[in-house]
């Protein structure tokens, strides 16, 4: 099953506030898509490389292969929020 799948990214922060939000199928809702998971960069993110987990609980209704998206969005224009350098799907570790 896919409880308790997280996506792992590794990125650096600009120091800037914006939002990743993670998609399937379509990169909005207003195309289709199902927003499957959320991040909020704040500007006391330390500046530099990090690795946040985004919880993904929501692809447990997905099906079969589909596309996945990350979008970027930040109300400071012409500046990018962070660089993203790695990506992957995990799953949370559950005690026994």
């Amino acid at each position: 099953g896919k409880k308790g799948l997280r996506l792992l990214v590794e990125l650096e922060s600009n120091g800037l506030e914006g939002v990743i939000d993670v998609w399937v199928k379509r990169p909005s809702a207003k195309e289709g898509g199902m927003k499957v998971g959320s991040f909020t960069l704040t500007p006391d993110l330390p500046v530099g490389m990090q690795r946040v987990e985004i919880p993904v609980d929501a692809l447990a209704v997905v099906n079969g292969r589909e596309a996945l998206y990350l979008t970027f969005s930040s109300s400071v224009k012409n500046q990018s929020i962070c660089t993203l350098h790695t990506l992957r799907f995990h799953r949370r570790e559950t005690p026994e």
